[in-house]
């Protein structure tokens, strides 16, 4: 009996809201063969959305979640056929095809009579995407990509947006403790505007903040805006 392959990277702690985004994917995963393209800018938290959506949708997918990072923002976009997750599936060695398209075949076949979500992160167009891609009924992709991905057939596009200003808001509290948000409630919600409620960019405020505990809002406001500054 095949062993569960479990590769999601770790839920970030601080995830929040994407309520309407997370019902869009969970109805995709219901569906046969499915893919998902969650297409966004950078920063914008589509790593997170789809890691948070495909725990969710885990018990869905009992024989297990493979995980590709694409890294087609890097400055080395990475081979598929490098990628081609054999080795989580049993297969090694000599039994490893060499070329791509034998590779690609081989692993829709190991995958054909299983029920396994596959996540392909920072997707850079189809021809990087297509061959890593389920054929079987039972198992589904989800992708990240900052641009869309018109190219695949069936797949679903689901536009990531900026967090809503109350969800900025309850992320940057989770992160940095409500004491501190309801002493300052308007510089908390400057430092959101300054970063335009972008998950990342909260993300290192509260980091920011949570490293200096004797810096108030005010004073992490005032930097970034002196950061930011153009100098004449």
């Amino acid at each position: 009996m095949a062993v569960p392959v479990r590769q999601l990277l770790l839920d970030v702690p601080d995830f929040v809201g994407r309520a309407d985004a997370l019902d869009e994917v969970a109805q995709l995963l219901d569906g046969s063969a499915a893919v998902a393209v969650v297409v966004g800018g950078p920063g914008i938290g589509k790593s997170s959305l789809v890691t948070h959506a495909a725990r969710l949708a885990s018990s869905t997918f009992p024989d297990g979640q493979l995980y590709l990072n694409l890294a087609a923002t890097s400055d080395e976009p990475r081979d598929p056929a490098l990628m081609l997750a054999l080795g989580a599936l049993s297969i090694a060695g000599s039994a490893i095809p060499h070329g791509l398209h034998e590779r690609s075949a081989l692993y829709r076949s190991l995958l054909a009579d299983r029920r396994m979500l596959v996540v392909l992160d920072d997707a850079g167009h189809a021809d990087q995407v297509r061959p890593l891609l389920p054929g079987a009924d039972g198992c589904a992709a989800l992708i990240t990509s900052r641009t869309l991905l018109t190219e695949l057939p069936g797949a679903r596009h689901i536009d990531l947006d900026v967090l809503s200003p109350a969800e900025a808001r309850e992320m940057f509290t989770g992160i940095v403790g409500r004491r501190r948000v309801e002493q300052e409630p308007a510089e908390a919600d400057a430092n959101l505007a300054c970063r335009g409620n972008l998950p990342l960019a909260i993300r290192i405020a509260g980091a920011k903040l949570t490293g200096r505990p004797a810096w108030s809002l005010r004073v992490l406001r005032e930097r970034i805006e002196d950061e930011t500054t153009p100098t004449r």
